[in-house]
């Protein structure tokens, strides 16, 4: 796997804007953002934040084209574990599985899921008992995973660039004259 600096990984996350999973009703940056709100809202440490900022950053175009058979929540864990740390790579990698895991024992779950993300689900294996997330990071996967179904709001909270790019200062983004932060396209 490629190793990337903040730089990259937040463009391409800002090139999200206009970009659309499927049939999806927000662009692929209202999601990140909208997920990262979530997380936030909820009281998650900061890695967690800008795991939920970041747990799509493989679906992007160039990472795909890339690493054509490698899924996307494998790509984005590989991306961010240098960055965030071992739980946050752990729990990205698991959000997919969290879904399986949820859909096979959450009443109401999978009637609950965008058409885009059921039709996701059956691609990804289908609903699935994963004992692995009930221990461990496991809970904080299932957290990350709700958040990123509840992200799917046309016209939802999403938090201001600038404060998304401060809550990644921890783990050694840098602002100021050295990095140019911009703006995402509206």
């Amino acid at each position: 796997m490629v190793s990337i600096g903040w730089a990259e990984l937040l463009w391409l996350v800002r090139a999200g804007r206009h970009r659309f999973d499927g049939e999806e009703q927000v662009d692929d940056l209202a999601h990140a953002l909208q997920t990262a709100a979530l997380a936030r809202s909820a009281g998650a440490d900061p890695d967690l934040v800008a795991a939920a900022l970041l747990h799509d950053v493989g679906q992007h175009p160039a990472l795909v084209a890339r690493f054509p058979q490698t899924p996307h929540e494998r790509i984005a864990a590989d991306l961010i574990a240098p960055l965030l740390g071992e739980r946050a790579a752990w729990v990205v990698r698991e959000h997919v599985a969290a879904k399986r895991h949820l859909a096979a024992t959450e009443i109401g779950y999978l009637e609950a899921l965008s058409s885009a993300s059921r039709e996701s689900l059956e691609r990804q294996g289908g609903p699935a008992v994963l004992d692995h997330l009930l221990t461990g990071w496991g809970p904080a996967a299932l957290e990350l995973r709700r958040w990123d179904d509840l992200a799917k709001v046309p016209g939802g909270e999403e938090p201001a660039w600038a404060d998304v790019v401060a809550d990644l200062a921890p783990f050694g983004l840098r602002t100021g004259p050295g990095l140019r932060v911009f703006q995402p396209p509206t």
